[in-house]
């Protein structure tokens, strides 16, 4: 597990980590993307296993930095097929309750293409899991049409602005606008 630093700018800090996965070669080199790996684990049945393992490693790294009295926050991506099994949901609540962590320190992601698949059961799975304390992120807002109705339908704590409107955020006024708007409708 490796892990991205998400920066609080207003507070010139690192506030929050995102767990990103690699996986190591036979011959010890570097390690594989995520790209390489994931749509074999996806294609074979092996996704949700993965997605329960990343999620039991960082509630363990929570609730390991909890008690070093170093609180820590944590955003796991999840595949779509993860979003739909029962087993990732209730592997989290079994991991969650073990650990004794507060599980508003454990963000989810769910991409809106993930979430689309089919919404009633990304419903039932960020309901259950908000219910449970932890909080959801939208990855790669903006990215296709389907954003704003995820955002009306499931009860997401964050989005992410996808990298593709950020990019250009500093020379395009078209990616300032959209940037800006999306922002006016985060604090809305």
């Amino acid at each position: 597990l490796y892990g991205q630093p998400i920066l609080d700018l207003r507070a010139s800090e690192v506030s929050q980590y995102e767990v990103l996965l690699r996986l190591r070669d036979d011959e010890g080199g570097e390690p594989l993307t995520p790209s390489t790996f994931l749509y074999v684990a996806e294609r074979f049945g092996l996704i949700q296993a993965i997605d329960g393992w990343v999620t039991r490693q960082a509630i363990e790294l929570i609730a390991e930095n909890e008690r070093a009295g170093r609180p820590l926050v944590l955003h796991v991506n999840l595949s779509g097929k993860s979003i739909g099994d029962p087993r990732v949901a209730a592997l989290t609540e079994s991991a969650l309750a073990g650990a004794g962590i507060d599980p508003s320190r454990l963000v989810f992601e769910l991409t809106e293409t993930a979430a689309m698949a089919n919404i009633e059961e990304a419903r039932t799975f960020a309901h259950g899991l908000r219910a449970r304390g932890c909080r959801l992120a939208l990855d790669d807002f903006g990215a296709g049409f389907g954003s704003f109705y995820c955002l009306k339908n499931l009860p997401f704590d964050y989005f992410k602005i996808d990298g593709d409107l950020v990019r250009g955020l500093a020379t395009s006024p078209v990616d300032q606008l959209v940037v800006g708007a999306i922002v006016g409708i985060a604090r809305g």
